[in-house]
């Protein structure tokens, strides 16, 4: 259950409440209006799976587009209590989250901080000595680092909304934190050459007798590696819509992006030191991998976004509904006319 909240100038007060009484899942015995100075704020209880159609509904008239304010909040608790239990006569596949709260979440994940490039580095150094120990268990302690998967969800939102500046700043992003790994992997590996010679001849002799290490195990790819991606980008949407964060700790263990980009990097640098034909291969493999995995991940996260119906806005007077700045001036504050962001700015601006 929610409560929205809507506040609008005293002239489009009726349209508003007569929208929200007409729209399902809104409880009339909780439709309440507060005046206040210049405005009027209408409140209402609504179920979940009503409240993207009740959004929708009132964005269409200009709500949190042309003037007013939409907010939500969530209730977990009310007093005297009505159930919910069996409104849903079938599934619903929309989000549970509103759109707005998605976009947020995901806007988050691609901007870059030192937080998120210190998490990337410390991965793959994490992820260099799990290789070097043949230790899976580091290994895999270091994907749950890994930060490239805020990049890629931007990506795939970008494309399925068609807001440029969040595909370009996903793709961005991403590539810088693939530096991050590449780099880390090409230090680590020249590190070991250096100090450890011993080590990649080695690796040689493991990979050519056919034994599996850590390493090796991310020197190719197969078509079951696909399917694992796919279903890793698919499950990576549905969290992201669902508000279940937790879920993302295990698809970030099932994604593997952080262990093949470090792989290729350190085996290069082993393959060029030694002049090894084969490790040269099992660098390429794992650089394959890396990519297709991307490439898989992003494909099913934007796949799985338009299952979940999230597309393109209809009702929009800027470059993204509802993530605006307005400019607020006397009683007036409650238009606004959005002005259409250029592509390398992060906001929208807005005039009155």
């Amino acid at each position: 259950m929610n409560r929205i909240q809507v506040t609008v100038p005293f002239d489009r007060t009726h349209a508003v409440f007569d929208i929200l009484s007409a729209t399902p899942g809104i409880q009339e015995n909780r439709l309440l209006r507060l005046s206040a100075d210049n405005a009027l704020m209408i409140q209402a209880h609504i179920s979940n799976e009503h409240l993207h159609d009740a959004i929708d509904r009132l964005k269409a008239i200009g709500v949190g587009v042309d003037f007013g304010y939409i907010d939500v909040t969530e209730i977990h608790m009310s007093l005297p209590h009505e159930s919910e239990v069996g409104e849903s006569a079938h599934i619903h596949r929309e989000p549970e989250l509103i759109v707005e709260e998605i976009y947020e979440t995901v806007h988050r994940g691609v901007v870059l901080s030192f937080d998120t490039i210190t998490f990337g580095v410390l991965a793959a150094l994490l992820t260099g000595l799990g290789f070097l120990m043949n230790n899976g268990t580091v290994v895999l302690a270091a994907t749950l680092l890994c930060p490239l998967m805020g990049p890629m969800l931007g990506i795939a939102l970008g494309y399925v909304i068609h807001d440029r500046s969040l595909l370009i700043h996903g793709t961005k992003n991403e590539l810088t934190l693939l530096a991050l790994p590449l780099c880390s992997g090409l230090f680590l590996g020249l590190v070991v050459c250096i100090f450890w010679p011993a080590f990649p001849l080695t690796l040689l002799g493991h990979i050519e007798h056919g034994e599996l290490t850590e390493m090796s195990r991310y020197a190719y790819f197969s078509w079951l590696d696909v399917f694992v991606a796919l279903f890793s980008g698919a499950a990576v949407a549905v969290s992201i819509t669902h508000g279940d964060m937790a879920s993302l700790v295990g698809v970030a263990i099932a994604a593997t992006l952080m262990p093949p980009a470090v792989n290729s990097s350190v085996v290069i640098v082993m393959a060029l030191w030694i002049g090894s034909g084969t490790l040269v291969s099992v660098a390429a493999g794992a650089f394959y991998l890396l990519l297709m995995n991307i490439a898989a991940i992003v494909f099913a996260a934007a796949l799985m976004l338009k299952v979940k119906r999230l597309g393109p806005l209809r009702y929009r007077s800027s470059t993204w509904v509802a993530v605006t700045n307005y400019r607020r001036q006397k009683s007036e504050q409650l238009y606004h006319r959005a002005v259409p962001r250029r592509e390398d700015e992060g906001s929208v601006e807005s005039t009155s």
